[in-house]
């Protein structure tokens, strides 16, 4: 019976209460990704800097955002930070962004949950920062990965 008892036991501290509900997909040059509603897509672009879409969080404490990650050659500082886009079709003009020294990465969130509607399927990503170039590379199959980015968050 002790046996039994401690196999339940356990059995019920290993196995959770409630599934997660996992995505992971690849959605032409993009890999959609989200566990319980909180989801990203990630691409490699072709100088090697990554974008990361962010779709808002169920918490909603964001709209979602941008992430550009390992920008070549960059130094990034931790800390407030302004970007500037101005790539064809892109959401241009100076963006707050947070810079993340370990994940040689800037954050950039969205506006609003609209913005990321604003952006056409294929558009330049040219970022920079204090007149320095972060990134200047193209960005495609945008419109599809959002669909599922969207899809994976009312998951």
């Amino acid at each position: 019976m002790i046996r039994w008892l401690c196999a339940v036991l356990a059995l019920s501290i290993a196995t959770p209460t409630m599934a997660a509900q996992t995505v992971h997909r690849q959605i032409g040059q993009w890999l959609v990704m989200g566990t319980d509603g909180t989801c990203s897509a990630s691409t490699k672009l072709g100088d090697g800097t990554m974008l990361l879409i962010f779709a808002p969080p169920p918490t909603k404490e964001n709209a979602g955002g941008m992430m550009i990650a390992s920008p070549k050659g960059a130094e990034v500082a931790a800390g407030r930070a302004v970007v500037q886009l101005s790539g064809r079709g892109s959401v241009t003009g100076d963006h707050n962004a947070i810079g993340y020294a370990e994940l040689k990465a800037y954050w950039l969130p969205f506006a609003d949950t609209g913005e990321i509607d604003r952006y056409p399927d294929s558009w330049q990503l040219t970022a920079t920062k204090d007149g320095a170039v972060l990134a200047d590379q193209p960005v495609s199959d945008f419109k599809v990965m959002v669909a599922a980015l969207k899809v994976c968050a009312t998951a």
